[in-house]
């Protein structure tokens, strides 16, 4: 609960961030392909998975432009079960116990916020683009822990939600045709955690409409 209100006070912090700049001139959808870094325990844990945000941008007349954006990806387990150990001691006697942990319907949440900025590199309808995130990740997921040889342990669940920020440094092209902007990128969320719990690469397609 307390990293969910971490969360909830540092997106209230983006809004009203956005709020005290120009106001945005345009919305639209972003729909990302997130992959978990295969290294780290985050992408032995989760498969990769598609995303969906709600984005905003300052006007299309400038080369750099800027916004705030809401996502949501369901990621799901590589497995089942994962290997798990426990160790209980009492008096003069100490026991470990083998068994499994598992995530409850083998899904885990993951919500971000962001403010999310581009560079336009040339005045023409295509061009390449650089850009930068700084984002607030929030994620939650029902733990459940078994172990068989433990006679007290009867399948025992647990709620866990964490919170962190990160920086996206990210690169692709924008297509500007009238009312409507397209931006292709891939990226990397960099974590600034030292748990590094959400590394992963992202590719993402926009779809922006300006409505001034």
């Amino acid at each position: 609960m307390k990293q969910l209100k971490l969360f909830l006070t540092a997106l209230v912090g983006l809004l009203s961030l956005s709020t005290l700049s120009a106001q945005p001139a345009g919305g639209g959808i972003e729909i990302a392909y997130i992959r978990p870094n295969p290294t780290k325990e985050f992408g032995f844990i989760l498969k990769q998975a598609p995303g969906l945000a709600i984005t905003t941008r300052s006007s299309n007349e400038y080369r750099l432009r800027w916004g705030v954006s809401f996502g949501y990806v369901p990621f799901k387990t590589t497995m089942d079960e994962f290997p798990s150990f426990a160790y209980e001691s009492g008096g003069n006697e100490e026991a470990y116990y083998q068994g499994y942990d598992s995530f409850k319907n083998n899904s885990f949440h993951y919500f971000y916020a962001a403010i999310t900025g581009e560079f336009k590199f040339f005045k023409t309808l295509l061009s390449p683009i650089v850009g930068l995130d700084f984002r607030i990740n929030f994620s939650t997921h029902t733990q459940i822990s078994y172990f068989p040889e433990n006679p007290r342990s009867g399948g025992m669940e647990d709620s866990i939600n964490q919170n962190s920020m990160s920086f996206v440094p990210k690169a692709g092209v924008v297509y500007d045709y009238h009312d409507l902007s397209f931006l292709l990128t891939a990226g990397y969320n960099w974590d600034l955690t030292p748990q590094n719990m959400y590394p992963y690469t992202t590719v993402s397609l926009s779809a922006i409409y300006y409505f001034e």
